[in-house]
């Protein structure tokens, strides 16, 4: 997990600074998402460095990951609510469109692992002889 940690801190280190260098003029906000995974990453590495906080580390991270989430949905949703009604049904009907594939994405990734286990224990263990994995 520490691993997978440091790896969101930089994806959204590269998307703040990515964005930032792509648009006209830029707010001074384009860096908080930097900020944000400046401080993930931290938590990643110090649970590297210091394994017996790890627990306490890995906790600070999914905690500032659930304020990644709440705050640009927040973010969005007065963004929604000043647009014109139809950019605001656009922005919606995009983001719940993403978000309906996604789950579908998720629950089939599932079931896939789920279907892979079930045929694996049925065979005593052994990996499918078919060739497809």
């Amino acid at each position: 997990m520490p691993l997978v940690t440091i790896a969101l801190g930089v994806l959204l280190m590269v998307i703040s600074i990515g964005t930032y260098a792509m648009a006209n003029q830029p707010p001074w906000s384009a860096f908080l998402p930097a900020v944000l995974g400046l401080l993930i990453m931290g938590c990643g590495i110090g649970s590297l460095v210091k394994p017996e906080q790890r627990k306490h580390l890995m906790h600070a991270a999914v905690l500032l990951a659930t304020l990644g989430i709440l705050v640009p949905v927040i973010g969005i949703i007065i963004f929604i609510v000043e647009l014109k009604l139809d950019e605001a049904l656009r922005l919606v009907r995009i983001v719940l469109v993403s978000l309906a594939c996604g789950g579908y994405l998720y629950f089939a990734v599932q079931s896939f692992i789920k279907a892979r286990n079930t045929r694996e224990e049925n065979s005593g263990g052994k990996p499918d002889s078919t060739g497809d994995e």
